[in-house]
């Protein structure tokens, strides 16, 4: 998080400042970390309340809090009139004071091994930050954005959902120069209803893209259609075919079943070898190298970066075993 003051963040948050005015730069929210001269948000859920261990962390040397309820703790204290909401609206804070470029990245399925593709290729050219885990949702998404300050040129962030209305709330806070959509499958459907519901809920990132900024929709996804008669931002789209802007050629796969193709775009062809094992993965990359194109990356830069895109924890990973399997 940039350095602020307090009574900035008050005004920000439309809550009332009590105590001294100081400056903090890092946020909290769970109450068994170490807290040390940061601001920690005291959050309430249906099975548990923030509120309850704040003397713990103004032990643990939290500077101020953020409560919905004045605290007799001594300790300087914003209240406000809802924890969750002061918390997205913290990271808006924070995301209107950033100079990064940011890239949003949701679907049903292959989103966390777009951002992880989509980092490795960013930080050939800059100081990039991207989602840690899967803090991805109305908590996470925000708690990444304060993890950011103007050391990141580039911000990769994944978005989830399991209900409507998240992904607006925030891709919102986000406000990404690029957003992309992999795919829509059978997932969450008890929070979307049916399928259309989920394209519908993932729509909801294609309108928060910021002024002049790019939407990757995804031509292979049977809702392509849908999302490309309500965007109102410019569009790239991509394919495993040469029906798209940016498409494959020659896919293959090595002995290890990972892939290699050519990467094409606008006359352009750049030889892709995954370091990642499955044929699916061509199209994970497609939407990575899209992103990245809609952000200034060059083809070259592309293909170092998916070279050498780590393999996501427990997903598809190869192990060689003693007796040569």
């Amino acid at each position: 998080m940039i350095s602020s003051s307090l009574k900035d963040i008050a005004f920000a948050l439309n809550g009332r400042l009590i105590g001294e005015d100081i400056k903090v730069d890092h946020v909290f929210t769970d109450s068994r970390q170490d807290c040390s001269g940061g601001l920690f948000v005291a959050l309430k859920g249906p099975h548990f309340d923030a509120h309850n261990f704040l003397d713990q962390v103004v032990e643990k040397g939290a500077a101020a809090i953020i409560v919905e309820k004045e605290s007799i703790l001594d300790v300087p204290q914003i209240v406000v009139e809802n924890g969750q909401k002061a918390l997205g609206d913290l990271a808006r804070f924070n995301r209107d004071q950033l100079k990064a470029k940011f890239a949003a990245i949701t679907g049903s399925s292959g989103k966390t091994t777009v951002k992880e593709m989509l980092a490795s290729i960013v930080q050939n050219v800059g100081s990039v930050f991207a989602t840690r885990g899967n803090f991805n949702n109305e908590i996470g998404a925000p708690l990444t954005l304060l993890e950011m300050d103007n050391s990141h040129q580039f911000g990769v962030i994944e978005l989830g959902a399991n209900h409507a209305g998240e992904i607006a709330y925030t891709a919102g806070i986000t406000r990404p120069d690029v957003a992309m959509i992999n795919n829509v499958a059978a997932a969450h459907l008890e929070g979307f209803g049916d399928l259309q519901g989920v394209a519908r809920a993932k729509g909801e990132i294609y309108g928060e893209i910021k002024e002049g900024g790019v939407a990757v929709v995804n031509l292979d996804d049977q809702f392509s259609d849908y999302w490309l008669k309500n965007i109102t931002s410019d569009v790239i789209t991509y394919s495993v075919n040469s029906s798209a802007d940016v498409y494959a050629e020659n896919v293959k796969l090595d002995a290890e079943q990972r892939a290699r193709f050519d990467l094409c775009y606008q006359n352009q062809s750049q030889p892709i070898q995954l370091s990642l094992v499955g044929e699916h993965n061509v199209n994970n990359a497609l939407a990575a190298s899209s992103c990245a194109i809609a952000m200034g990356i060059s083809l070259s830069d592309i293909a170092r970066g998916l070279a050498h895109s780590p393999v996501v924890s427990g997903r598809l990973m190869v192990e060689q075993m003693s007796n040569g399997c």
